[in-house]
């Protein structure tokens, strides 16, 4: 927020890439890490599942991307019931259930230049990890 002269109370999700991808693998698991509940299998659901019901021309959980413009994070390869996260400062998430697979990338787009639009890396980062894993194959 500092850098981009901004009051924000939020300024995003901070965390590791071990943090980030426990996360990551929690929500694969319904809500569960390890023996540890964290999240209900519920709220799980209704994060991960489109909650807009055809209202607009998005797909959107409570709390996550399914589809829309700033879906790039998906790239070409992740299934239709995957879900993620686009932030403005570049980081981002897609997280693919139906796979078992998840793509984190931990990048800053802030900078005394200006912010840059990381749309088509994010998308080829996606389908590059996606083709790594053998997803669509």
């Amino acid at each position: 927020c500092w850098a981009i002269a901004s009051a924000s109370a939020r300024p995003g999700v901070f965390g590791t890439a071990a943090e980030v991808a426990r996360f990551c693998e929690m929500l694969l698991r319904r809500g569960t890490f390890g023996r540890r509940c964290i999240l209900s299998e519920e709220t799980v659901r209704l994060m991960t599942t489109d909650q807009i019901g055809g209202a607009l021309p998005v797909r959107r959980g409570f709390g996550f991307d399914l589809e829309s413009p700033y879906s790039a994070p998906k790239g070409a390869l992740f299934s239709r019931d995957s879900y993620g996260h686009s932030g403005f400062t570049g980081v981002s998430i897609w997280i693919d259930p139906v796979n078992d697979a998840y793509v984190v990338l931990l990048t800053n787009s802030i900078h005394a230049q200006g912010h840059k639009d990381l749309k088509p890396f994010r998308a080829k980062a996606a389908t590059l990890a996606a083709t790594g894993l053998e997803l669509g194959a």
